[in-house]
């Protein structure tokens, strides 16, 4: 029980920061920005929670087995894709709960904002149709997208973990920082998974 409000307390303390760091950045952007760069500033964080649920399917569709063979070969990101579907519910719940809801809640924030600067624009414009044909707009490109990136991330689950496993990867080459962290008992299990192959090869 008390893990449990510990983890329910760092996700709601993760949403509100991301959440106001998305909304500061992009209310920031489209005081500056002009008509067609913040139409491509909705699109990118509608594309961001796509992306997100894509990653959030993706390491809970995938098997690891196929990663430990890349470790064995030290193949880059091999490690890090262990992680990721070892721990596929903490990483789904990130992606799916927080990044991809903060997108969608953000997105019609946006919207909305690009609504008020056309209407300002050209008061003759209809406000309340057009904050009607945005939101459509907005929740139809979310939920197709959303639709077609699930079957994405079922069908490619391996390539779409490892894509993500290899910025990982590149991100603590960079930056000298780990992200991730397999203990001594997965990598244990990484180890005796190794010799089960082996074996099964040589008989």
């Amino acid at each position: 029980m008390h893990s449990r409000l510990r983890r329910v307390s760092a996700i709601f303390i993760l949403t509100f920061i991301i959440s106001m760091g998305l909304s500061v950045v992009s209310n920031t952007a489209l005081i500056y920005l002009p008509l067609g760069p913040s139409i491509i500033l909705l699109v990118v964080i509608i594309f961001l929670g796509i992306i997100s649920d894509v990653i959030g399917v993706a390491v809970t569709a995938a098997d690891e087995e196929p990663f430990h063979a890349m470790a064995s070969d030290r193949i880059g990101g091999s490690r890090q894709a262990v992680w990721l579907v070892r721990n596929a519910d903490q990483v789904a719940s990130f992606a799916n709960d927080v990044v991809g809801d903060v997108a969608g809640t953000v997105s019609g924030a946006v919207g909305a904002s690009i609504v008020f600067a056309l209407v300002a624009f050209s008061p003759d414009l209809n406000e309340a149709v057009l904050t009607t044909v945005s939101i459509g707009l907005i929740a139809a490109l979310t939920v197709a997208g959303k639709a077609y990136g699930k079957s994405f991330a079922i069908s490619n689950s391996a390539q779409v973990v490892f894509q993500v496993a290899k910025v990982m990867f590149w991100v603590e080459r960079v930056c000298g920082v780990s992200i991730w962290q397999v203990g001594k008992h997965n990598r244990k299990q990484e180890r005796t998974g190794v010799e089960r192959r082996e074996r099964k090869s040589r008989w």
